[in-house]
């Protein structure tokens, strides 16, 4: 629960003959960090620097919860693991449930996929929503204590900086004195903007090396109100993504029901073609789709929210995993660790995923002062191995685009993307292809199935035919 008021500048309590975890960052991956936490330390403290809102509201801090989520099935799935019951309180506050074969319209590189009856469900809600729900599903676990007001400065350890043994802290106003909190063990889960970096060099650890791949993507995003009398053109679609088509063509934009019986829309643009901030300069780019049912749908309904931007969205990689010395008792996830473009919305997913290695490593090990702590370089290279396969996929179609700087080249990159095209070009035909495509970019499978030879074959066939591989 947030507990702010309660401590009006003056650091909590410790529990007598307990130990203590640390989580920075209030947002999901911190979130979803303190609910594991909460299995293996007696006290869990997440500190975040904003005053949380009382219902589903956003965060001041946090300016990216108003643009379009996506939580990846993956993603969906460990958090009812971690939080049984989740998906139904979503829904009962309004979340929408989307069939993806027959509901979500998908404007590929090479056309509509196809439509079709599938298992595949998706949940559509806006960010402020799901940290809401899983925030007050904490306040039921008597572990944990989630405090906003609070700004983290630091970090605390032992003289030779071998072990962190806490956290620098100001509660509230920033001109109060600053507080030391003990913990066993820190996590940070601060997101983007994480200042790791600086707080190692502090202790005497060398920079991390840093990976970086930029498409220059921004977006821009509005709620709109839905006409009670609309239908979606051309089926029964309730959602929609509309693709750009590299190399040249810059611009999508996402269509999704959310609580509030509103839309919620984001339009993309590459290679520095920004989305405006302006209302009509928001609908004339929606205007320039490369399908026009974005456009009428939003062109006449009533709009909720004024314009907002966002440019914060280059793939970036802290490799802490590559460190040889480490302290002790200090983990780094989520965005803090590899934040990846939001437009494949992996992020909370991926973070759920580096949450259950987490899990894993504190239910193998019992953390304690001379065992325990000293595991947090192991968690650091087992979380690497997660990040593998979605920096992979994210970069790789990024490197799509000319424009983009640090991406990945050669004949391996370009190979991929003839392949990947051949079978995104089989999905809009073949339903068991678009299920199986969709299975993978929602991490339910790994990306080599879709080199299953049903698959492959029918793509090698194309890439051999280029009359029949686009229709």
């Amino acid at each position: 629960m947030s507990q702010q008021d309660e401590y009006q500048g003056k650091p909590p309590p410790s529990v007598p003959g307990s130990s203590r975890a640390i989580v920075i960052g209030g947002g999901i991956a911190g979130l979803m960090t303190a609910r594991v936490l909460g299995n293996h330390f007696k006290q869990v403290l997440v500190l975040e620097r904003d005053n949380f809102p009382d219902g589903p509201n956003l965060r001041s801090g946090a300016p990216q919860g108003r643009h379009v989520h996506l939580l990846l099935l993956r993603g969906k799935q460990i958090l009812e693991q971690l939080f049984p019951g989740l998906s139904r309180e979503l829904i009962d506050n309004g979340a929408r449930l989307i069939k993806m074969g027959e509901e979500l319209g998908v404007l590929t590189y090479y056309g509509w996929r196809v439509q079709h009856a599938g298992k595949l469900s998706l949940l559509t809600f806006t960010q402020p929503l799901l940290e809401w729900c899983i925030r007050k599903r904490l306040t039921e676990i008597e572990a944990v204590e989630i405090i906003g007001g609070c700004r983290v400065n630091g970090l605390t350890a032992d003289a030779k900086g071998v072990r962190v043994t806490g956290v620098r802290v100001r509660f509230g106003n920033t001109r109060q004195r600053e507080h030391q909190l003990c913990g066993e063990l820190v996590v940070d889960a601060s997101g983007r903007f994480s200042r790791t970096p600086e707080w190692l060099s502090t202790l005497g650890y060398n920079s991390p090396e840093v990976s970086v791949v930029d498409p220059f993507l921004g977006y821009t995003s509005r709620f709109y109100e839905i006409p009670s009398n609309f239908s979606m053109p051309r089926s029964k679609w309730k959602a929609l993504v509309l693709l750009g088509k590299p190399p040249d063509y810059t611009r999508g934009g996402v269509l999704l029901p959310v609580e509030g019986g509103r839309w919620h829309v984001t339009l993309v643009g590459t290679a520095k073609d920004y989305p405006p901030n302006d209302e009509s300069g928001f609908i004339e780019f929606a205007r320039t789709l490369r399908s026009r049912a974005l456009y009428d749908a939003i062109k006449t309904a009533r709009p909720l929210s004024g314009v907002a931007g966002y440019r914060s969205t280059k793939n970036r990689w802290r490799h802490y995993g590559s460190y040889q010395r480490w302290p002790r008792g200090f983990i780094v996830l989520g965005d803090a660790l590899c934040s990846l473009n939001p437009v494949y919305a992996q992020g909370m997913s991926v973070a759920a995923l580096e949450v259950m290695v987490l899990d894993k490593w504190l239910r193998e090990y019992e953390w304690d002062q001379d065992n325990g702590a000293g595991v947090a370089l192991h968690v650091q290279k087992e979380l690497a191995k997660i990040i593998e396969t979605p920096w992979l996929m994210a970069t790789t179609d990024d490197a799509r685009w000319p424009a983009t700087e640090g991406a990945p080249t050669g004949l391996t990159t370009q190979m991929m993307h003839h392949y990947l095209d051949a079978v995104i070009a089989l999905a809009t035909r073949y339903p068991k292809v678009d299920d199986l495509f969709a299975r993978v970019v929602h991490l339910l499978e790994p990306e080599y199935m879709l080199f299953h030879p049903r698959i492959a074959l029918r793509a090698f066939a194309r890439l051999l035919n280029p009359l029949s591989s686009v229709r």
